[in-house]
């Protein structure tokens, strides 16, 4: 990998840590703040639902911006960060609890819109997104512990903690980087051969399903919190090791993180196993937080990769986490008082999330990559779109029209087209995958078709069917 490349995938890999550091911290401070005012039930419906339901807004909102006009994306980052710290600033100080509670929300509303900022970032990534991802996200969590040790927390708890804040608002502001230059945004705009709507409805519902199952075995309790059992700070420290972990198995194989994803699964049950058994709760916050992040970094991953010509969808992963928790806890908390019809519903729920993976798995990594209309006329189409028409003379290139020819032979898509042409020209995975803005991965899968609609068994075959023409 070039050096350039490293260096940006460190650059967003800081400005990941930094934002969650900043928002994680910030929003524990906010709820210590409420507990003063609340019940620790009413405090654990925001932490458990409402919280979620507004950064979900928030990164929705991004994501609209960012269909209409992908390439100027730092004002709204700029923007961002601005009402973030005032809005983060008044929850925390003001003292009237009601206003403080409309503050706060509305800090998690820009707190989405700088998340969905983010992983607009890993667009720039041809490669190396899962750890990059993961370590982000890690160093966020390990942050959010370290500043909850001073003084044994109290400074997190106290105003003084918002100069800490201010600091790393500074911070992300200097790390980021428009992900996309104009021409590439334009590129990848979402009328630009989009992802299978098939396959993204089933994305959709694989990551809302997973999470539904999770939170609905394990409700985060804020007693436990309130109390002082469980630091939910320390507890995110574990949440490092499954970021850390699920981002190099996802740089990998994809596959093999959603196959973790689905194991993850397993944590509710054990969770409502356990706790009938006075297990502490430091190990349960522990377990959950270490097995969530499997999911935190395959969910992101997944719609990033689908966002490589559609860039708006890549904050969708956790918006699909962010309407799965708020739907889990809710259920979760009806039927708490039931043991036997939770566990049923959160086994309905798992049963259904193996179902959605398992056709996730076949529809985008085993026959199709994903990128391609459904139907071969429209392959046809689209492929043809990017040979260049008739010059003034109305003569075509020879070279071209035997582009042309073979890609309607052969039922090219746009993007398949793109590969073959770089295929010709000698290129490697990793030189497809940075000159298309694509993963290794996905270069991959459109070989795979390449060579299958050709019915040639690798690249020299391939080249030389095309001469042969």
């Amino acid at each position: 990998m070039k050096r350039a490349h490293l260096k940006n995938a460190v650059r967003i890999c800081f400005l990941i840590g930094i934002v969650y550091a900043w928002v994680g911290t910030g929003y524990l401070t906010w709820i210590y703040r409420l507990l003063n005012h609340y019940s620790e039930q009413t405090v654990g419906m925001f932490t458990n639902v409402i919280d979620y339901a507004f950064q979900a807004v928030g990164m929705l909102l991004l994501a609209i911006f960012v269909k209409k006009r992908a390439s100027n994306l730092k004002n709204i980052f700029t923007l961002s960060i601005a009402c973030e710290m005032v809005f983060m600033t008044a929850a925390v100080l003001i003292p009237v609890p009601s206003l403080s509670v409309i503050s706060g929300l509305m800090m998690d509303v820009f707190c989405g819109m700088l998340f969905g900022c983010c992983f607009t970032c890993l667009a720039s990534l041809p490669d190396m997104r899962g750890i990059t991802m993961g370590m982000g996200w890690a160093i966020g969590s390990v942050a959010s512990y370290l500043i909850s040790i001073p003084r044994d927390g109290d400074f997190l708890r106290s105003g003084y903690s918002l100069f800490l804040y201010l600091i790393f608002a500074v911070m992300a502001f200097l790390l980021y980087r428009e992900p996309v230059g104009k021409d590439v945004a334009e590129k990848q705009a979402p009328t630009h051969n989009p992802p299978d709507t098939r396959i993204l409805v089933i994305a959709l519902f694989t990551v809302i399903l997973i999470e539904i199952a999770r939170n609905m075995g394990f409700l985060f309790p804020i007693s436990e919190f309130a109390e002082g059992t469980v630091k939910m700070e320390y507890s995110r420290a574990y949440y490092a090791v499954g970021l850390i972990l699920a981002g190099i198995i996802t740089d990998r194989s994809r596959p093999g993180g959603l196959l973790l994803c689905v194991c993850s699964l397993l944590c509710p049950f054990i969770s409502l196993f356990l706790a009938h058994y006075s297990v502490a709760g430091e190990i349960l916050w522990a377990l959950n937080y270490a097995l969530t992040g499997l999911l935190t970094v395959y969910g992101v991953i997944l719609f990033s990769d689908l966002s490589e010509n559609a860039l708006y969808l890549a904050g969708f992963g956790l918006i699909c986490r962010r309407i799965g928790e708020p739907i889990g806890a809710s259920l979760g908390t009806a039927f708490s008082s039931s043991p036997v019809v939770l566990i049923t519903f959160t086994s309905i729920a798992f049963v259904a999330a193996v179902f959605c993976s398992a056709a996730l798995t076949k529809s985008l990594y085993l026959t199709t990559s994903g990128y391609s209309p459904k139907k071969d006329e429209t392959n046809k189409d689209t492929a043809l779109e990017n040979i260049p028409q008739k010059n003034q003379a109305g003569d075509l290139d020879n070279e071209e029209e035997k582009y042309a020819a073979f890609a309607s032979k052969y039922s090219f898509s746009s993007r398949e087209l793109e590969v073959f042409r770089e295929v010709l020209k000698g290129s490697t995975n990793s030189k497809i995958a940075e000159n298309l803005f694509i993963t290794e991965n996905t270069v991959k899968f459109h070989m795979k078709n390449l060579l299958k609609k050709t019915g040639t068994a690798n690249r020299t075959e391939l080249n030389e069917l095309f001469h042969s023409n």
